[in-house]
């Protein structure tokens, strides 16, 4: 009975939003008919920090659409892109993984798969196999900051604790263990 009370008030609550919605929308098209408000800035009317702000957002917005900012297939190496120690600190997600593997795969000079007893192991300790690819270019990532980034290891630090920590949360409780087992050569 209390499921069907919510449902009810939930259904009711979405229709006072949508009525709400529809008297904003009434009301501010009446206001801008009669000169009571004004209309939308134009971009070339925005203050100038402004118009900056919004094209850099564009910027973003039109990388991070791109199929090559999304695909999720390695590269080969003729077609790499040098990458730097920012674009690999940048591309972890706010959860700790990286997302982008041709990144990961710039860094290094055989094909990120290739350990295929590795693959495995980490696949039979994973909770969800749906997140392998995460997982596998996470692990990357540190193998990759531990040994070409080691310099930098105080400005790395959290950020690899994060990455571990998401590791930790897919099932594999020791991450340096496999990433020491990782071998690749990298560029």
């Amino acid at each position: 009975m209390e499921d069907t009370e919510m449902a009810e008030e939930e259904e009711c609550e979405v229709k006072s939003m949508q009525i709400d919605d529809q008297i904003y929308l009434e009301e501010y098209n009446n206001n801008y008919m009669q000169g009571l408000i004004m209309p939308p800035l134009q971009v070339s009317q925005m203050p100038i920090e402004e118009q900056k702000q919004n094209q850099q957002h564009a910027q973003i917005n039109q990388r991070t659409s791109s199929p090559k900012f999304q695909s999720k297939q390695f590269e080969t190496q003729s077609s790499k892109v040098s990458q730097t120690y920012d674009d690999l600190i940048m591309d972890q997600s706010s959860l700790g993984f990286w997302k982008t593997a041709t990144i990961i795969q710039s860094f290094i000079d055989e094909d990120a798969f290739m350990d295929q007893n590795l693959v495995l192991e980490v696949k039979s300790l994973l909770s969800d196999l749906n997140a392998f690819e995460q997982v596998w270019i996470t692990l990357l990532a540190l193998y990759i900051l531990q040994k070409k980034f080691s310099a930098n290891k105080n400005e790395w630090q959290l950020v690899a604790q994060k990455g571990k920590d998401y590791i930790r949360s897919m099932g594999i409780q020791k991450p340096d263990n496999i990433v020491k087992k990782i071998g690749y050569k990298l560029i």
